[in-house]
């Protein structure tokens, strides 16, 4: 306002929008509060219905509407202010996104609606075309939910592989280590998997990969109200699962001695990639 009067050569009037700024903000700011207070005191369970974690909710979209509305009004005057009841009102809507999130009783459900509610609050500031340090949060926010989802979409779907890989891993890394995920350390502290591990591992995976993919590809795209986020998730599964898959291969072939009788069970890694490319044209 102040570049507007000077703009008019109405600098005089400089102390008279001062003082109706003076009495307008604390009445301004007790209205963001009791906004606030409103949010914290809601009844989580009372704002889900069923299947509301795959959109965006109201309050998250009101939210968004009205933070990108005060984010465009922000000027250096106000800068301070402001930043600290946007700071707030933040605060406020993310810890009321995971009090309703924990009305869901499946983990991955939980995840899904954090994702879609974030999501929805990216896309508006970026559709306002708001400044990138005002996305910074929820972007972070929305990269560590998703590795979370993907994460867990895999146990589902691939549990004994995941969790095979990730144990022996983790064995490996610890010289001398006792048995663990089937594996025992052998000469020099080296694991070693047998295979009456190995085995039902390799043929279980050879038997399901196709079903499984096709799973993950009806999971993430039924969940997922933004195209756009919900083929970048999928991808991104894909890809994980692909890495998981190769890391076993290669710690079978690697420290299994009878890794040889199973080469005609193991599904091969361009097979994957093909099958993955049916469902991720990205990939």
């Amino acid at each position: 306002m102040r570049n507007k009067l000077e703009q008019l050569q109405l600098n005089n009037l400089f102390p008279f929008v001062d003082s109706i700024i003076m009495i307008l903000w604390p009445r301004f700011k007790s209205l963001l509060d009791v906004q606030m207070g409103t949010v914290r005191s809601a009844n989580a369970s009372a704002l889900i219905s069923e299947g509301c974690e795959k959109y965006p909710h109201h309050v998250t979209r009101r939210y968004a509407e009205l933070t990108a509305s005060l984010i465009q009004l922000r000027n250096a005057a106000s800068a301070e202010m402001l930043d600290h009841s946007l700071n707030f009102m933040r605060s406020e809507i993310d810890s009321l996104m995971i009090r309703m999130s924990h009305c869901f009783k499946n983990f991955l459900r939980q995840h899904i609606f954090i994702i879609n509610q974030v999501d929805a609050i990216i896309t508006t500031y970026v559709d306002r075309s708001l400044p990138a340090d005002c996305q910074t949060f929820f972007h972070q926010k929305l990269e560590s939910e998703i590795n979370i989802f993907v994460e867990e979409e895999l146990v589902e779907r691939f549990g004994p592989i995941v969790k095979f890989v990730q144990q022996f891993e983790d064995m490996s890394d610890k010289p001398g280590a006792g048995t663990g995920a089937g594996a025992g350390a052998g000469a020099g502290g080296v694991c070693k998997i047998p295979l009456s591990t190995a085995a039902p591992l390799v043929q279980g995976f050879a038997s399901s990969w196709k079903k499984g993919i096709e799973s993950i590809n009806l999971d993430v795209m039924g969940s997922f109200h933004n195209m756009k986020t919900g083929m970048e998730i999928l991808k991104r599964t894909l890809t994980q699962l692909l890495l998981y898959y190769t890391r076993f291969l290669d710690a079978v072939k690697k420290h299994c001695a009878e890794s040889g009788t199973l080469s005609r069970d193991m599904v091969n890694i361009p097979s994957i990639i093909a099958e993955i490319k049916k469902y991720s044209r990205t990939f």
